[in-house]
Formats: structure tokens, sequence, C-alpha cells
């Protein structure tokens, strides 16, 4: 069930929901474990990652601040990606 919602369903939030439904299980924990399985879809919360973000003072490992984290990568990555493409032409 965990993995199906990564693998069918693309819902990483779900996957993560689940596995934070066990004892002693974190977001960031969920998140190591779900990297193992689709490295290339599941960002790993780390501190690191966390205090990167604009206006971050103190880590919180929350759902709601690894959907935010999950928000700046994507926009970190486009405009990586822009920018590459630019450069490409």
């Amino acid at each position: 069930m965990i993995f199906r919602a990564l693998e069918k369903r693309d819902d990483l939030e779900a996957a993560i929901s689940v596995l934070c439904t066990m004892k002693g299980v974190s977001p960031a924990f969920a998140s190591a474990v779900l990297v193992a399985f689709r490295p290339e879809k599941v960002p790993y919360m780390s501190d690191e990652a966390l205090l990167s973000m604009p206006d971050c003072d103190e880590v919180d490992y929350t759902m709601k601040e690894y959907n935010k984290m999950l928000g700046e990568l994507i926009t970190c990555q486009q405009r990586l990606n822009s920018q590459v493409s630019q450069h490409k032409l």
C-alpha cells in the first residue's frame, strides 16, 4: 500500500502519511525509507535541506514542513532547468 501510493498513484504525501501512522515514524524517517525505493521522486528531509529554505530558522519535522521543502525544491529545479535551456540556445 505504501509503495503503491508512490508508484501507481504518484502520491508522495499519501505514502509518507501511511508510514507516519507507525509509532515513532516522522516525515523525515518516512522520506528516508521512501528515498531508498524511488530516489528520483522522493527528496530526503534533512536538517540541511530544511535550513536551506528561505525563512527557515529552525527544523520542524512535520508534513507541513516536508511539503514546504518539496515546493522549494521543485521551484529550484524549475529555475535550474530554465537556465540550462537558455544556455543550450
